[in-house]
């Protein structure tokens, strides 16, 4: 089973303020562990560790010695190749919080992405309620984690409607 885990750079009220690295980061290396015989891969959105530092919000010490700790894990691994098609068709699970993935998983896979949600980011344009509804949502780390289990051996909720309608929406020619 794989896992990935591509959390947002946006931490900011005056922009986006999607990303829950911060507050994730150090429970998703526990719930690696204790998960090994899930892969889990982190994809962070090219931005992200860079701005941990630069934003005041984690120490680029930290961060560093959070990535080499994840790597040394046997189950998880690190992709900051551009290229993601790949990995999303060969994943069980998107774990994002937020923007663009959230509509690029289902339309490369057809399968809804799960989606840990800030109640305090920026409301979503139109289309992004679309994309919303096709996610599987959660408002905390804790909440997903225990359902996770539940998830893995029942599989993702079936949001075909959802993704259909998204796709309605957002390609602007017929798809049939």
């Amino acid at each position: 089973y794989r896992v990935v885990w591509a959390p947002h750079h946006s931490y900011n009220p005056l922009w986006l303020n999607f990303g829950t690295f911060v507050q994730t980061h150090e429970p998703m290396l526990e719930f690696a562990k204790q998960h090994p015989d899930v892969d889990f891969v982190f994809k962070p959105h090219p931005f992200l560790l860079g701005t941990m530092s630069d934003r005041g919000l984690l120490s680029k010490e930290h961060v560093d010695k959070w990535a080499a700790e994840w790597d040394s894990l046997p189950n998880t691994t690190t992709n900051t190749d551009s290229n993601y098609v790949d990995l999303f068709v060969n994943s069980d699970m998107l774990l994002c919080d937020g923007i663009s993935f959230l509509g690029e998983y289902p339309i490369i896979t057809g399968r809804p992405a799960v989606f840990l949600e800030r109640e305090d980011h920026w409301a979503f344009s139109p289309l992004g309620e679309t994309i919303a509804k096709t996610t599987v949502r959660f408002k905390s780390f804790d909440a997903f984690a225990a359902e996770f289990d539940k998830l893995r051996s029942a599989g993702l909720p079936d949001r075909k409607e959802a993704i259909e309608n998204f796709l309605d929406e957002a390609i602007p020619y017929p798809r049939k």
